[in-house]
């Protein structure tokens, strides 16, 4: 059997890497709070008291108090983020610009214009790789070592969606044979820079396209793909086990297959090669749930989602804090999986019980 592992960003926050945007936002609160004008090109503090996000946050339950009030804004963009995440804990960048993109036409704060939304996105990018940049551990996990150990091949393809290096600087030594491909590229890599945008829908791309300025198009990664030649790279792959007459099984890890990957996750998992799709879920059967759901959206409906594998036949996804007895319940589970695909059975027959 064949492998496609897809790595998102909670199999860096499974290395207890603080990745998210959420992350990113709340780093960039306390960036400015030690220094006035760290982040100046983004926001400007009003209010003196606010030394970093807790401080901020805690104004925020103050009756009549707005954001506006608290802050003066260089960039328009992080406005909304910043509302994100103080009132929800939670912020999609990439989803966020697109529906910016989309309703150009009716923004108080780009009135019909791109390009300034663009320049603004970008400074957004420019911090975010500085800031990922500092995110690093030396702290492997025994459990993906172990997955990583079994599944090691030439038929084995590795998708990276995040821009960090966990991988291969945790379990490079064990990735003998595995191909890997950055697909949103690397950090501070001019060879294959970071990948930052959306994968809007075709419909979404001829209006955008009969707009007539090229600024609409900048951050769409059916475009920003062609730059690199990783998407070839994944092609290339199922096109050998095709030849070969292979199935393909994809495991995800970490990746909730959001909209923001629609494209290329639409390309994989309606594939006719592809015989299973494997989530290994964050903690409980919710976690599996949402990505199911996600799954079903990019899918389209009910064709091609027979392929999904339920979750009693699925795995939580390995944790830095993990108990003895979750790493052997999750050790058992591959093993069995690893057995399951050599036997050329494509969907697991065992319980995750």
């Amino acid at each position: 059997m064949n492998n496609i592992i897809i790595l998102g960003n909670g199999f860096d926050l499974a290395h207890n890497l603080q990745t998210s945007y959420s992350h990113f936002i709340k780093y960039l609160f306390d960036k400015q709070g030690a220094d006035r004008t760290a982040c100046k090109d983004l926001f400007q503090f009003v209010y003196p008291t606010i030394k970093g996000y807790e401080s901020f946050h805690s104004l925020l339950e103050s009756p009549r108090i707005n954001i506006d009030s608290l802050m003066k804004f260089s960039n328009d963009f992080i406005r909304g983020l910043i509302y994100d995440v103080a009132l929800e804990d939670w912020c999609d960048i990439e989803a966020k610009y697109y529906k910016e993109l989309k309703t150009l036409d009716n923004s108080p704060y780009y009135k019909e214009d791109p390009k300034k939304l663009n320049d603004q996105f970008y400074v957004i990018k420019k911090y975010l790789e500085q800031y990922l940049t500092t995110q690093k551990t030396d702290q492997s996990h025994e459990s993906y070592r172990r997955f990583f150990e079994l599944l090691d091949s030439s038929n084995t393809l590795i998708i990276n969606f995040n821009y960090t290096d966990t991988l291969r600087s945790l379990y490079g030594d064990v990735l003998k044979l595995s191909k890997v491909v950055d697909l949103h590229g690397k950090l501070n890599n001019t060879l294959n820079p970071i990948i930052f945008g959306f994968a809007a829908p075709e419909k979404d791309l001829e209006f955008l396209r009969q707009k007539g300025n090229t600024e609409y198009m900048r951050n769409i990664k059916k475009h920003l793909y062609k730059q690199t030649s990783n998407e070839e790279i994944i092609q290339e792959f199922i096109a050998d086990q095709q030849l070969k007459g292979d199935k393909i099984e994809i495991s995800i890890m970490g990746h909730s297959c959001g909209e923001s990957d629609t494209l290329i996750l639409n390309q994989l998992f309606s594939h006719p090669k592809i015989s299973a799709i494997r989530i290994f879920y964050y903690e409980e059967r919710e976690c599996f749930y949402q990505t199911q759901l996600n799954i079903y959206r990019i899918l389209d409906g009910h064709k091609n989602y027979d392929k999904l594998v339920s979750f009693n036949d699925s795995s939580r996804m390995p944790q830095y804090s993990d108990f003895i007895e979750q790493k052997e319940k999750f050790d058992k589970y591959i093993t069995q999986m690893h057995r399951a695909q050599n036997a050329r059975i494509t969907i697991s027959p065992f319980a995750n019980n």
